[in-house]
């Protein structure tokens, strides 16, 4: 029996509706409801985890094999979703921060699509778009649920790949936004993204030039940095009721997730991911918040996930009193789903090339 997949390379991607953030924010959430209800596999004994990683050596005798680095890893992130979607999958790449000075991102990704009964092939597609799409998309999900519909204040921390997609979605799903500051070690770097992005969205976006004044008035507050850079976050600079995202390492002063709304997009991923990584690589302020369940410091009914806020759509589960953090650490689950929307759209309008595994199996 013939067994054909569709190929999709970045611009196959991009004309199949990659981009489009609106439909992104849709799938995306409904992700969550399916999150929510249980219906989905991740890798695993616990069915939760957040990939499988290559660990590299500090030090090695083997003149080519790769030794430890700042986002230096290999990463196989596989699951299933079920729901609408009905689809299983595997994410596969390679980081390495030295890209960037080859011209290279410095992670370098494909999705793969699988029949849920077969298990045949579907699609092989260019992934770095959805993955930075989904991962972005995550943070609009969390201000849409978590913030005020008159918050027209944003902080980006990080003038990245994964800021230029979660600004796009903060800008989706918040009706009132006016002011954006954007603050990156490189002033340089800050100054390029506001020009880029202010021009997309339709906003004089503002570079700064400290931490302290992108967090300060902020409504919502997001980090997405890089390599070794880890920057801490004063209490004393967040507004009140304010929400901060943390989709990379981040420091908060003691007591502040005490005195906060801690939000999660998976709990039990956070958990199974710290037992298995040892925080290697894990958020800072994810690791933190495992430990001090843990000890005891922290209950956990005081975390909430956010699939449980969008499906009941209801923001009183949290106290509007105190700040909230959010800590998304990514599931392949989102990455499928919106993997597969583009591919059923690639069928639809004729996209992509087919690819043809055998026309009979050899051996059967």
């Amino acid at each position: 029996m013939k067994t054909e997949l569709l190929y999709l390379n970045e611009a196959d991607m991009i004309k199949a509706g990659v981009l489009d953030m609106k439909k992104c924010v849709e799938t995306i959430e409904e992700v969550f409801r399916i999150v929510d209800k249980g219906d989905y596999i991740m890798g695993g004994p616990g069915q939760n985890e957040h990939g499988s990683m290559l660990h590299f050596p500090e030090t090695t005798i083997f003149p080519n094999m790769p030794i430890k680095g700042p986002d230096r890893r290999f990463m196989a992130m596989l699951g299933y979703l079920g729901g609408e979607f009905n689809i299983t999958g595997v994410k596969w790449y390679g980081s390495n921060i030295d890209n960037v000075k080859t011209g290279l991102p410095r992670s370098v990704l494909v999705l793969v699509l699988n029949n849920v009964v077969t298990g045949e092939p579907i699609a092989f597609m260019s992934a770095n778009l959805v993955s930075s799409m989904r991962t972005g998309t995550v943070i609009g999900v969390a201000a849409k649920h978590l913030l005020n519909t008159d918050s027209e204040t944003v902080g980006i921390i990080g003038a990245g790949v994964i800021n230029r997609s979660s600004l796009m979605s903060l800008h989706e799903v918040m009706p009132n936004l006016k002011t954006v500051k954007v603050y990156d070690l490189f002033l340089t770097k800050a100054e390029e993204f506001c020009s880029k992005m202010g021009s997309k969205i339709g906003l004089n976006l503002k570079p700064v030039d400290s931490l302290e004044e992108a967090v300060k008035n902020s409504d919502f507050v997001h980090v997405a940095v890089s390599g070794g850079n880890v920057p801490l976050i004063r209490t004393k600079w967040i507004k009140e009721g304010a929400v901060i995202g943390t989709s990379s390492a981040c420091r908060f002063e003691e007591g502040f997730f005490n005195g906060s709304n801690i939000v999660l997009d998976n709990l039990k991923m956070h958990e199974s991911w710290h037992e298995i990584d040892k925080n290697n690589h894990l958020p800072i302020a994810s690791s933190e918040i495992i430990n001090k369940l843990k000890e005891g410091s922290i209950k956990k009914e005081s975390i909430i996930d956010l699939g449980s806020l969008v499906a009941q759509n209801n923001k009183n589960l949290l106290n509007q009193k105190k700040n909230t953090i959010f800590i998304p650490d990514g599931m392949i689950v989102e990455d499928i789903a919106w993997g597969y929307v583009i591919y059923k759209n690639a069928m639809k309008l004729g996209i992509g090339q087919k690819l043809t595994l055998w026309d009979k199996p050899f051996w059967f």
